[in-house]
């Protein structure tokens, strides 16, 4: 029998999911800092290192698992409840092969960075392949009935929970397994949460009918993931294998931390945007209108927190994780760099989408994953992880070229320089507040002290800067003169 779902959404629900999405975001964040400020105290720098590597290849056998199917369900309006069966049925049997496969890849992974214990760590890790792989139904199921504070819920008791279980298992001196368990259980507890919610069966069968279904969406967004994939991980990837875990261990926490933004602003910003720039995609005066009414303030909250992460970076690393993770510092101040244009890409990807242009979407982030990815080689070949950290920063600064320069000319009718003028009065804020603030010398010896006043000086700075640039200057009188 057919499962029935309620399509005609009002907006007002689609605003209220989207508040629930970014309030979970928030208290997950925060939950996650904290586990993480323990951990950071009972594990070492080479033990992090050591699991990063084994994480990032997870990731691809995670995207392996999904296979696009996922979106697939979300998107597609013919399936029935027999073709969940199946489909979860498919997702076992995938499961299956990916978990044998990432036992197998845990050999190579031995070999190649010189350290028998990813074999253990790998097979154990497998079983979060296998968790993800069985996921991958229910969570798109749960998407699609718009259980989403269900899925707020689940998100923060699951971190919470398994968190808990993570800090015992250091402190009983369990190292490397103790984060990898953190990973297993958290797929785990997440599958039996969703399984719970949909009461999905299995259905042994042919699986071609409903595979001819989903085939060629889920493949589309299986190439795109992979692509990301790639453009993320391979940093971590070189720093293990030229530089070692330790090293591995300091650039892994400073990315964490740089990101942490990200994570709050991106994703619930890209699922806000897009249901209320949509129906304006004929109406370019109108869509004008409301992206710029909001990108404007993304604009300013990514320049806040860049100038925020860039001043504050020493006081971040010591206050959550330790003394010991202070070779990170420099590292969190150079990827700071990258928080303002990575947090402005998010509303790109939304415009792109409302208009219908994903093949504008693809073609960006094609581009930028081969600027990237060569920057990042670039770094590895300069010879330390602070060159490399300084490439990846360059690379995603140049990031925003490529759909500033679509969205200006596709979405909105207007000229690169013009549109780039926008973002004039923010990056000139955040450039003159790191300025300022080598010129200090800051002498406090409370790290505590030394970050409140820190904070206080980046916020009056940011709105001190911002209102003698005189705002209003670059909107009518900069970008008059710029040609559309």
């Amino acid at each position: 029998m057919p499962r029935k779902f309620d399509l005609n959404v009002p907006s007002s629900s689609i605003k209220t999911a989207s508040i629930a999405q970014m309030g979970s975001k928030i208290i997950n964040v925060i939950v996650q800092l904290v586990i993480t400020m323990v951990l950071a105290r009972l594990l070492t720098p080479a033990e992090y290192g050591t699991v990063a590597v084994l994480t990032a290849f997870a990731g691809i056998f995670s995207i392996l698992a999904d296979g696009g199917i996922a979106a697939a369900i979300v998107q597609s309006q013919d399936l029935d409840e027999d073709d969940y069966r199946r489909l979860f049925f498919l997702s076992l049997l995938i499961g299956i092969v990916l978990t044998l496969g990432f036992c197998a890849l845990s050999v190579g992974v031995a070999w190649f960075y010189g350290d028998a214990v990813y074999v253990p760590l790998g097979c154990l890790m497998s079983l979060g392949v296998l968790f993800n792989s069985l996921n991958m139904v229910p969570n798109g199921m749960l998407i699609k009935e718009r259980k989403y504070n269900l899925i707020a819920v689940r998100l923060v008791v699951c971190t919470t929970v398994v968190g808990a279980v993570a800090i015992l298992l250091a402190f009983l001196g369990f190292g490397c397994y103790a984060i990898v368990m953190n990973t297993v259980l958290t797929s785990l507890f997440i599958l039996l949460w969703n399984l719970a919610g949909t009461r999905l069966k299995m259905s042994a069968g042919d699986v071609r009918g409903v595979v001819r279904k989903v085939g060629s969406f889920s493949a589309f967004n299986l190439g795109s993931s992979l692509i990301g994939w790639f453009a993320n991980n391979a940093d971590s990837l070189i720093v293990g294998k030229l530089f070692g875990a330790e090293e591995l261990g300091y650039y892994n926490k400073a990315y964490n931390l740089y990101a942490y933004p990200l994570n709050i602003l991106t994703i619930p910003i890209t699922s806000t945007l897009l249901p209320f720039l949509a129906p304006l995609q004929g109406d370019r005066d109108a869509l004008y209108r409301k992206f710029m009414g909001i990108f404007r303030r993304i604009s300013f909250l990514s320049a806040l927190c860049t100038a925020w992460m860039s001043v504050c970076a020493a006081e971040v690393i010591v206050i959550l994780y330790g003394e010991i993770w202070v070779p990170a510092i420099p590292l969190l101040t150079t990827l700071s760099f990258a928080v303002y244009s990575r947090g402005i890409n998010g509303s790109f990807g939304a415009l792109l989408t409302a208009k219908g242009r994903s093949d504008l979407l693809m073609l960006s982030t094609g581009v930028n994953t081969v600027v990237t990815v060569g920057m990042i080689a670039l770094g590895g070949v300069m010879g330390s992880v602070e060159s490399l950290a300084t490439c990846v920063s360059i690379a995603y600064n140049l990031e925003i070229i490529a759909p500033v320069l679509l969205c200006s000319k596709k979405c909105l009718d207007m000229g690169f320089w013009r549109f780039f003028s926008r973002l004039v009065p923010d990056i000139v804020s955040v450039l003159a507040v790191i300025g300022l603030s080598s010129l200090i010398p800051w002498d406090i010896q409370n790290v505590f002290l030394s970050a409140i006043v820190k904070t206080l000086f980046v916020g009056c700075a940011m709105v001190g800067i911002r209102v003698l640039l005189g705002e209003l200057f670059w909107r009518e009188g900069i970008s008059t003169i710029l040609p559309r």
